[in-house]
């Protein structure tokens, strides 16, 4: 089973304390029997694109197959691309 469509890492609206984490999120998949998730970072889709791909990035090295990951840009900065 793969969720397509999640989201990692904290915001001012969204309180959901063990989805703010990688480690929180593998535990909730493992009780609902998700394998993997499409994520992106909450951090990068509402402004702090660097800090929010990061995230991204840590839970794919962390847990391998477990998280796959989009890549948020900012247009704005074409150089940080």
């Amino acid at each position: 089973m793969i969720d397509a469509h999640a989201h990692i890492g904290g915001w001012y609206d969204y309180y959901v304390t063990q989805w703010d984490s990688a480690r929180g999120m593998v535990e909730i998949m493992d009780v609902i029997g998700i394998d993997s998730a499409v994520v992106s970072g909450f951090p990068a889709l509402h402004g702090n694109v660097t800090y929010g791909n990061d995230l991204v990035a840590k839970a794919m090295t962390d847990f391998p197959g477990r998280f796959f990951g989009f890549a948020a840009i900012n247009p704005n900065y074409p150089d940080n691309m």
